[in-house]
């Protein structure tokens, strides 16, 4: 099984832009019908309110729920920086993985906080259903758990709802007279970059993306992890860095750690050279990022650092990608009453 998975992700690299262009074709295809939105659902009303807000020094929080499938809520919050009335904001969206409390662990908060202090308006959207969050009081636990096999062998995988969760709160963040949506970039860690994959792929309102601590190579490591990770089909379209690479040369940065366990830093350089040669027909190889940091699988302050100056580059126009130090701040008790978007998660 090992060495089939290793050979589905080292297919013969295409060579010349042209055939790389029809073989994207293909992946494409595939990758929708992987995802069971092929065809996509219909885009139904959003119901969108928001339900209460926290202000902060220098940002504030608006709790958001909307339904991206009929009576089907989806909990968020929306991070707002200070600022005039009516000013545009570059958006970044940020999908969390496996946090024991989704959105409100303070690792997420962080994110969202350096974000916000930044000028950017971020969303982070809370997954679907439950998987390693244990007792905890999390939002949209309901909708079931994530890790179960049953779901991989079905048309509609965990990562299928997230994803159209999140191409639905592109639609929101439409309505949003702060939103920029000329400039909207996607970063997340672990299981929020599963969804950072699949979701860059499937979106072109995306126009960069930061996967963090996920994206290594099934050729160093044809394991995939939990089951919440497995796409049906998805080697059909190849490894994670062909993934990403249907929307080359759109930028994209990839973060690994050292010690990262399943996603290991041999894989992650791997792709990282993947995703520069397929750049490379563009004549943008150097809109394909490698950036590695001692330490384990985590979204730490120096990844998070990296990221926002990858973000002030593509969505900004501001720098050379080279890190944006973080300021200090803090971030709130993960269980604290005000955090939670509805009364009853």
């Amino acid at each position: 099984r090992e060495q089939r998975v290793k050979a589905a992700a080292a297919p013969p690299a295409p060579k010349t832009r042209e055939e790389f262009a029809r073989r994207r074709e293909i992946q494409r295809r595939g990758l929708f019908r992987s995802l069971g939105l092929d065809p996509l659902p219909p885009r139904t009303p959003l119901n969108a309110r928001v339900t209460g807000v926290i202000e902060r020094s220098g940002y504030r929080i608006e709790k958001i729920v909307f339904e991206s499938r009929p009576d089907f809520p989806v909990t968020a919050h929306l991070y707002l920086p200070d600022g005039p009335a009516g000013a545009k904001r570059p958006v970044i969206v940020n999908p969390h993985g496996h946090w024991e409390w989704k959105k409100q662990e303070p690792t997420v908060q962080a994110r969202l906080i350096g974000q916000a202090l930044r000028g950017y308006l971020a969303l982070v959207v809370d997954s679907p259903g439950f998987s390693f969050e244990g007792d905890n009081r999390v939002e949209r636990h309901p909708a079931g758990t994530d890790d179960d096999l049953r779901l991989v062998l079905g048309a509609q995988n965990a990562t299928s709802v997230y994803v159209w969760d999140l191409v639905r709160a592109l639609d929101y963040l439409e309505t949003r007279p702060e939103a920029d949506m000329s400039r909207v970039g996607l970063t997340g860690a672990s299981g929020g970059v599963l969804a950072t994959l699949w979701a860059f792929a499937a979106e072109p309102r995306f126009a960069c993306a930061a996967p963090v601590v996920y994206a290594s190579s099934y050729e160093v490591n044809p394991d995939n992890g939990c089951l919440c990770n497995h796409v049906p089909g998805s080697l059909r379209v190849g490894d994670r860095a062909d993934v990403l690479a249907l929307r080359a040369p759109a930028p994209v940065l990839i973060i690994g750690a050292e010690e990262a366990g399943d996603f290991p830093a041999k894989g992650m350089r791997l792709s990282g050279e993947k995703l520069r040669r397929l750049w490379g027909f563009f004549g943008k190889a150097d809109d394909a990022w490698l950036r590695m940091f001692p330490g384990g699988h985590d979204y730490s302050r120096p990844m998070r650092e990296a990221a926002l100056g990858f973000f002030d580059k593509y969505l900004k126009g501001q720098g050379d990608g080279a890190p944006v130090p973080e300021p200090a701040f803090e971030t709130a008790p993960p269980d604290a009453p005000e955090m939670y978007v509805l009364p009853d998660p």
